[in-house]
């Protein structure tokens, strides 16, 4: 299943038109005085899987643990090492 942000076109990903569909929803629900429910919300994108980016977090940090750094690991460079290119790219 591919979320709307992964299907959204460069003019779409520019102007934050894929969140539309939940802007609409939420205005609705608003007017109701009714609250979002979750499968008002849009669908994460895969590379925002909570269980892939764990497990990623669980063996950099293993891998800190026994090869990098033995002698003082570090959460945040096992971190650096699991999203660092994509955070810092965007």
């Amino acid at each position: 299943m591919s979320s709307e942000q992964e299907k959204a076109r460069v003019w779409q990903w520019l102007l934050y038109s894929w969140v539309n569909p939940l802007l609409s929803v939420g205005s609705d629900r608003m007017q109701k005085r009714e609250k979002l429910q979750a499968d008002d919300l849009l669908t994460l994108p895969s590379f925002e899987d909570p269980k892939l980016n764990a497990a990623t977090i669980e063996e950099m940090w293993k891998e800190e643990q026994q090869v990098e750094a033995p002698e003082k690991p570090s959460l945040q460079r096992a971190l650096r090492r699991s999203f660092g290119k994509r955070v810092m790219v965007g």
